[in-house]
């Protein structure tokens, strides 16, 4: 079964998640053609010098900031690098327009530069900062047309609204998109850990019904044994430690049996399991069923198929829709949001499916490969009919 990826592009973003995001940065930069545009009607050297430096600045600045910060930051608070950052942009960026407006700018062009600080801070900040902040720079932007320093106009008025409207609605949108994400990852982190929480709550049950009743009596019966052999009672002493040991061999029969039966799976209830994974990870699940498969080896590879199927598919892709198909003669587990580097960058190796491959070999031949988006586990039974 051939092996495809989505493209080269996505797998280069999700391997270098820093230097694409400066990707959104250099579309901006063409707008400091503008202070360049004006170098040639500006006489004093001084300022041709200082508007090249401020230029190249905010230019190094700006790609600076998604090169050295994550974005988005999902930490509660902004770091010590955001702020330093970002306060090196916002104050190039202010140098620069100032120094715009006192070479002949508008002042509304010169104020247009606080966008890059919007655009970045919009796109990185901690969710619970972004909003005070753009408020605090979009506010910033207003002050600085309004401020009575060089000229103004409508037509350079109005390209302002359009600019700082079309920044913000971009952004936004992207942050959301980003937000969005991280909260449905979350989400399928969540309802895998659920599940392993509830079996291994389910072992300990066990443990504790089956051997804690035998472990008191075990306890008890010792304890007696000592007293009676402590008053020469050597006859019921034998006794009470004949008994001890028959009940220490009928723990370690219950505990083989717990064991046993928590690697004896039934496929149809893994089924209903990976139902319920799916729906509190927010994913649509689809099952046919036909027909059952006998309690013993062979269901319990189903079942683990099924399991290792689900959890990898909601750890390392990005479905909407898993699949089991369940037979006889084989299971088919699908999901429709394979992405090679995304499977890659959250480890998804493939080494429990080699072990369980190992397992499987005895009772059938178990595949697994992608075509396209589409990922398919398989378990083929031996002397299947189809």
């Amino acid at each position: 079964m051939s092996t495809k990826t989505q493209g080269t592009d996505t797998s280069w973003s999700q391997r270098h998640p820093r230097l694409s995001a400066v990707l959104w940065a250099l579309p901006y930069l063409v707008f400091l053609a503008f202070p360049l545009g004006m170098i040639p009607s500006v006489e004093s050297p001084r300022m041709i010098a200082l508007i090249l430096t401020l230029t190249f600045g905010v230019a190094a600045a700006d790609i600076a900031i998604y090169i050295v910060n994550p974005t988005p930051e999902w930490g509660a608070h902004i770091t010590k690098k955001m702020w330093i950052s970002h306060g090196i942009l916002l104050a190039l960026v202010i140098a620069l327009g100032l120094v715009l407006v006192v070479a002949g700018a508008s002042r509304v062009t010169s104020a247009l530069f606080i966008t890059y600080s919007i655009a970045g801070w919009n796109l990185q900040a901690p969710r619970k900062y972004v909003v005070p902040g753009l408020l605090a720079l979009v506010g910033w932007e207003v002050i600085a047309i309004l401020l009575p320093i060089g000229s103004i106009d409508a037509v350079a008025l109005s390209y302002a609204i359009i600019a700082l409207l079309m920044v913000l609605g971009l952004t936004l949108a992207v942050r959301r998109s980003f937000d969005n994400r991280h909260s449905e990852q979350q989400r399928q982190r969540q309802a895998i850990s659920l599940v392993r929480e509830r079996e291994r709550l389910r072992f300990a049950g066990d443990l504790h019904d089956i051997l804690g009743h035998s472990l008191t009596v075990i306890t008890m019966k010792n304890e007696l044994a000592q007293r009676l052999l402590s008053v020469g009672k050597i006859a019921e002493a034998s006794e009470q430690i004949a008994q001890t040991l028959e009940l220490s061999r009928q723990a370690k029969e219950d505990l083989r049996g717990i064991i046993a039966a928590s690697r004896s799976l039934s496929a149809e209830e893994e089924v209903e399991s990976a139902r319920e994974l799916c729906e509190q990870a927010g994913i649509e699940f689809i099952a046919d069923i036909q027909g059952e498969i006998p309690p013993g080896p062979r269901a319990t590879l189903a079942a683990h198929v099924i399991r290792e199927g689900t959890a990898n598919a909601i750890t390392h892709a990005r479905p909407s829709t898993i699949s089991v198909r369940l037979t006889p003669d084989e299971v088919l587990v699908e999901n429709d949001g394979y992405s090679r580097s995304y499977s890659e960058a959250s480890a998804g190796g493939g080494a429990g499916l080699e072990g369980l491959r190992e397992r499987a070999a005895s009772e059938g031949e178990m595949t697994w490969g992608s075509q396209g988006n589409t990922w398919t586990l398989r378990l083929t039974f031996r002397g299947a009919s189809s």
